[in-house]
């Protein structure tokens, strides 16, 4: 927001020199100069609230809303599913079967949030750049999508 205040600064200045030539170069008086100046500037707030609510309307429909909640929620869920309690400092893959979320790092976000653990290390498959060996020595491999999680595999259960 500080550097939006900064442009803010830069546009209104700019703004005011260019009503400042227009008036020079059509010979306007200082009264019509500051009439015109007041018409700029209600113009382009008008203009910045039309596009904040435009912005707002494109962005925050309740529907939506509503959806990412049931989505985040139905994900959740899958996690807790599992009944997993990640080891501390384990690393964790998760593979998304399906792409069904916007934000590439909706998984992870998710999962910090379940497991509620800041030592745990959390990779999704397709974001970061992982070798073969790397996610051969991953602790857990989880599968999932929207409705489910599944354990594909363990720490424990390779060395068993």
């Amino acid at each position: 927001y500080i550097v939006l205040f900064g442009w803010a600064m830069i546009i209104a200045r700019v703004l005011q020199d260019l009503i400042g030539l227009v008036g020079k170069l059509f010979a306007l008086s200082k009264p019509r100069i500051a009439m015109l100046r007041t018409l700029a500037t209600a113009a382009v707030a008008v203009a910045l609230a039309v596009f904040t609510q435009w912005q707002s309307d494109r962005f925050n429909r309740p529907r939506d809303l509503i959806n990412s909640g049931q989505k985040s929620l139905h994900v959740v869920q899958a996690f807790r599913s599992l009944n997993l309690q990640p080891v501390p400092s384990s690393a964790i893959l998760l593979k998304p079967e399906t792409r069904f979320y916007q934000n590439p790092w909706y998984p992870k976000f998710v999962a910090s949030l379940v497991w509620n653990d800041r030592s745990l290390h959390v990779y999704v498959a397709g974001q970061q750049q992982l070798t073969h060996e790397e996610i051969a020595n991953m602790d857990y491999v989880i599968s999932f999508n929207e409705f489910s999680a599944q354990l594909v595999r363990t720490a424990e259960s390779d060395r068993s």
